[in-house]
């Protein structure tokens, strides 16, 4: 592993779970805060905006299967029962976009250029090698580049709203 000694790999082991538990406590947080806002918010959604997201969904749904040989039918659901589920996630997703964006929109919450930066950078050196191509792709590529952003930005908004709760440690 290129470490110097038993002690040294003890250190970097600890390191790691220290990060791992510090991500997952992250996104347990994160979880139960976008699961209060859904419940305390909830308005009708716009149509469109549902499909679009569905279809995004759906799409992912059916490629992962077709990969993975499966079937809705081995899955233990009807085709129907699926999309109904997914249809209803579209829409909670959909809903916390919309309140998420208006929280930061009413507290000028932004993504800054150095974020969007790191961003693209984390995503190029996933690809050693092809460094150039995945940079070249982000600049060419709005799309690409808003699909950075966007969780960015919720990361600041969950951040922005943890700093006024009032937030207790469990062991």
């Amino acid at each position: 592993l290129g470490l110097e000694d038993l002690a040294a790999l003890k250190k970097a082991l600890a390191e790691r779970i220290e990060a791992d538990f510090k991500a997952a406590s992250r996104q347990k947080v994160k979880r139960r805060l976008l699961d209060d806002l859904a419940a305390r918010y909830p308005f009708a959604v716009p149509a469109g905006m549902v499909d679009i997201e569905f279809d995004a969904i759906w799409q992912q749904v059916e490629r992962e299967m077709k990969e993975r040989g499966l079937t809705f039918e081995a899955e233990g659901k009807s085709e129907a029962e699926a999309k109904a589920e997914y249809r209803a996630i579209a829409e909670r997703r959909v809903r916390l976009g919309l309140i998420l964006s208006d929280i930061g929109n009413r507290h000028e919450i932004k993504v800054e250029g150095p974020e969007l930066q790191q961003a693209v950078i984390a995503q190029a050196q996933r690809f050693p090698g092809q460094e150039r191509q995945v940079l070249e792709y982000y600049r060419s590529n709005a799309g690409a580049m808003d699909a950075l952003r966007a969780p960015i930005f919720e990361d600041k908004v969950v951040d922005f709203i943890l700093q006024l709760a009032s937030v207790t440690d469990q062991t």
